[in-house]
C-alpha cells in the first residue's frame, strides 16, 4: 500500500483484484503494518490466503510480533487457523465481546454465520488477548472502542445481528475496535470496517489518544452500493472538511464501488 515515513503498510488481501499481480483476493481484509518498531498484523481475511499473499509481498508470519482482530465477523478472523499454524507466539488482541457472542447477516437470503471460531479460540486460549476498554498496547500503538454516536452509521449496519440470551438483536458493534497509531503529534487511524462510523471511530481515537491532528484514515466505510451511498458520502465529507480537511483517507474493502465514485469526486485527498 505505501510508505507513511516510519510507518509501513501492505494490504495482504482484500476485496478487490490487482489486475498487475497474482495476489489472491477475497471478501475480506488483513493489513500488514510496522510501525514503532512492532511487526503487525490487522486482522486475517475471509480464509487463509492472506498468508500465501504475504509470502509473495516477503512477509513473513512467523516475524509478526503481535496480531490485532478488529472484530467478530468471519471476513477478518476466517484467517486465525493459518495465522496460529505459521505463528505460535504472537499474541492475538481480541475483543472480548469477539470471543463469547454469535453474530449473523441478514443481508442475502440465506442467513450466513459470521462469528469467530470458538473451538479454535479455546483451543490456542494462551495466544488470545482480551480487550474490554480502550488501551494503549504499546507506547504509541492504542486499541480503541468506539464511545460516540454524534454521526451516523453506515446503512448496511441494519441487516447485522447478535445473539443476546438467546434472541437475535441488531448489532450494536461493541465488538468493534480501532488501531490508534501516534506519531510526531499526528494520528493515524486503521478502521477495517468502520460499522461505528468513521466520524465516530476518528474522534473516539482523537480522544483517548488526546491527539487532535488526523494524518491518515486507513480501512473500510461499509458503504454499500445496495443503500444509499450518495447520503452516505456527502455526511463523510461534511465531517472533513469541518474536521480533518488536510488529512488523506484510504478506504477499501467494505466500501462498495459507487461510493468510491463519490468520495473521489469530493476530495484529492481520498485514494481508493
Amino acid at each position: 500500500m505505501g510508505d507513511f515515513g516510519d510507518i509501513k503498510i501492505k494490504i495482504l488481501i482484500d476485496n478487490s483484484p490487482d489486475a498487475q499481480s497474482n495476489l489472491h483476493y477475497e471478501k475480506g481484509l488483513s493489513l500488514y503494518i510496522e510501525f514503532d518498531g512492532q511487526r503487525i498484523l490487522c486482522d486475517t481475511g475471509l480464509t487463509g490466503n492472506f498468508a500465501d499473499n504475504a509470502k509473495k509481498l516477503n512477509v513473513d508470519m512467523n516475524n509478526i510480533d503481535f496480531c490485532f482482530i478488529s472484530h467478530a465477523h468471519n471476513d477478518h478472523t476466517g484467517g486465525l487457523k493459518q495465522l496460529i499454524n505459521e505463528n505460535k507466539k504472537c499474541n492475538i488482541y481480541i475483543s472480548e465481546n469477539a470471543i463469547n457472542t454469535k453474530y449473523f447477516s441478514h443481508r442475502h437470503p440465506q442467513k450466513r454465520d459470521l462469528s469467530v471460531d470458538f473451538d479454535l479460540v479455546a483451543a490456542n486460549k494462551t495466544q488470545f488477548v482480551t480487550i474490554q476498554t480502550s488501551k494503549w498496547l504499546f507506547p504509541n500503538i492504542a486499541a480503541v472502542f468506539c464511545n460516540g454516536n454524534s454521526y451516523a452509521k453506515p446503512l448496511g449496519n441494519k441487516y447485522l445481528t447478535k445473539v443476546v440470551d438467546g434472541k437475535e438483536v441488531l448489532d450494536d458493534f461493541t465488538h468493534e475496535m480501532s488501531l490508534a497509531l501516534v506519531k510526531d503529534d499526528e494520528l493515524i487511524v486503521i478502521s477495517s470496517c468502520s460499522h461505528n462510523g468513521a466520524p465516530n471511530i476518528i474522534e473516539s481515537c482523537m480522544q483517548f489518544t488526546g491527539k487532535r491532528k488526523l494524518h491518515s484514515f486507513i480501512g473500510g466505510l461499509h458503504f454499500l452500493d445496495s443503500e444509499n451511498p450518495t447520503q452516505e458520502v456527502n455526511n463523510l465529507m461534511d465531517y472533513i472538511n469541518k474536521n480533518t480537511p488536510q488529512a488523506q483517507y484510504f478506504v477499501g474493502h467494505c466500501t462498495g464501488d459507487k461510493a468510491k465514485l463519490e468520495l473521489q469526486k469530493h476530495s484529492i485527498n481520498i485514494f481508493v
